[in-house]
């Protein structure tokens, strides 16, 4: 395993699959916004996997893995995770069986990548969500974003946000700030006692028309066990397109939102 210095080789190899890769190209294009990142391949020369680190602001590792089932580079890359404290992994099948079994795993999830069908894409006119920009006060880009304001700031000026505030407080926000050349990668959430009235479902429709009046298409992303995100997908034409594994290795905390009971998927965790 290689450390690869000239990241868009990298580029070349992910964009023959945008749609798999869209969070390792959209952070490797978007490097003014996710500067701390490392990238290892098996041949520079010759690309057929790789392990992508990011390092938030808390310092917290984030890893992408594609190792085309080669299991020499899934060992170097299992050497390469062992020196971290605790990282956060993205991976497939094959990569999750094998790290189960030699990282010490506290926690994992699947998530569905979802793409639109366009033609039974039906707006939500009511209600009517307000867009989210930089002019917001820094206390709501850090409410917003769990602290990192400043990060989020940057995603708000690239991409695509809606949100509702009630009470001097957000209650539901959809974005799109993953981005690649031809794909905007849309979040929603909203907060349980907010939840069922439609806000979930204006802020993504108000995200999608915009989205698609740039010229990309949405891609949206969820827990297949979470039943209202799912609602939201199947009313704009979602259909399933891939599915993600994800463990959390080393020395986390988890625990799910005091807020929510046992029947929010594990997708809900936090660090």
């Amino acid at each position: 395993m290689k450390q690869l210095k000239n990241y868009s080789r990298l580029l070349g190899f992910l964009y023959n699959n945008e749609l798999e890769f869209i969070e390792e190209i959209s952070i490797i294009e978007r490097m003014y916004i996710y500067p701390d990142i490392a990238v290892f391949v098996d041949d520079p020369d010759n690309i057929a996997g790789f392990l992508l680190i990011q390092r938030n602001h808390l310092g917290n590792v984030s890893a992408y893995i594609k190792t085309g089932e080669n299991p020499e580079l899934l060992c170097d890359i299992v050497g390469t995770l062992k020196e971290m404290p605790k990282v956060h992994i993205q991976c497939d099948k094959y990569e999750k069986d094998y790290l189960k079994n030699n990282l010490p795993v506290k926690g994992e999830y699947k998530y569905q990548i979802m793409i639109p069908d366009e033609s039974r894409f039906n707006p939500v006119l009511e209600p009517v969500p307000v867009p989210i920009t930089v002019h917001l006060p820094r206390s709501d880009l850090d409410e917003l974003s769990n602290g990192n304001g400043d990060r989020f700031r940057e995603e708000v000026r690239h991409g695509i946000f809606y949100g509702f505030k009630m009470d001097d407080k957000w209650v539901s926000m959809a974005g799109a700030g993953v981005i690649s050349e031809n794909y905007m990668y849309l979040y929603v959430w909203t907060g349980r006692a907010s939840r069922g009235k439609g806000y979930g479902r204006a802020v993504v429709s108000y995200c999608m028309e915009d989205i698609f009046k740039s010229g990309k298409k949405p891609v949206y992303a969820l827990d297949p066990l979470n039943d209202p995100s799912m609602k939201i997908a199947h009313k704009f034409g979602f259909v399933p397109f891939m599915m993600k594994e994800c463990l959390f290795s080393g020395d986390w905390a988890l625990k799910r939102d005091k807020s929510d009971d046992e029947s929010i998927p594990d997708s809900s965790f936090y660090c």
